[in-house]
């Protein structure tokens, strides 16, 4: 950068930024220091005294401070945070259903008979898979049994052999 343009000199080496943004960053990853911020710092955190130019940016280091306190470590009480809002607001099953003192429309039929064929379609798939289960369940003990038996007439067979 030539020296027209270069308003800020770094005082640790000969470099030079045109923004004073610039020469912090620069201080900060090539000489290990912390950047000099412009003197009026309003917002510092609370626990450490780290000095910050933006509400937001002290929040954000508040909220991970390695000295803010924390639940049973003996500095005090942990900080406590608001509930957070509740952004959506939950629907009231009633606030779908028709209002009765309307009386019944032509809709309210159709809409409840489609609904009664989509429970039976889901009644008749949950009673195929019971019956799907119950016939696995019912092969297995089938197998067990005939294995049982097999055991057992080798047993058997033993038993009679070594008499």
């Amino acid at each position: 950068m030539s020296e027209a343009t270069a308003e800020h000199q770094c005082p640790h080496c000969d470099r030079a930024f045109g923004k004073a943004h610039g020469l912090a960053v620069h201080i900060a990853r090539s000489h290990k220091a912390a950047p000099k911020l412009p003197e009026a710092v309003p917002f510092a955190c609370e626990y450490c005294g780290t000095e910050f130019s933006t509400r937001q940016a002290r929040g954000g280091h508040v909220a991970h401070c390695p000295k803010r306190p924390k639940a049973g470590d003996g500095r005090g009480e942990a900080v406590k945070r608001a509930p957070k809002k509740q952004t959506k607001q939950r629907r009231d099953a009633s606030a779908t259903l028709p209002d009765p003192s309307r009386g019944v429309t032509a809709g309210m039929f159709n809409l409840a008979a489609q609904e009664l064929e989509e429970l039976e379609r889901e009644q008749a798939a949950a009673v195929e898979s019971i019956e799907r289960f119950f016939g696995a369940v019912k092969r297995l003990r089938l197998g067990y049994i005939k294995t049982r038996a097999r055991l057992i007439e080798l047993a058997r067979e033993v038993n009679n052999d070594t008499e």
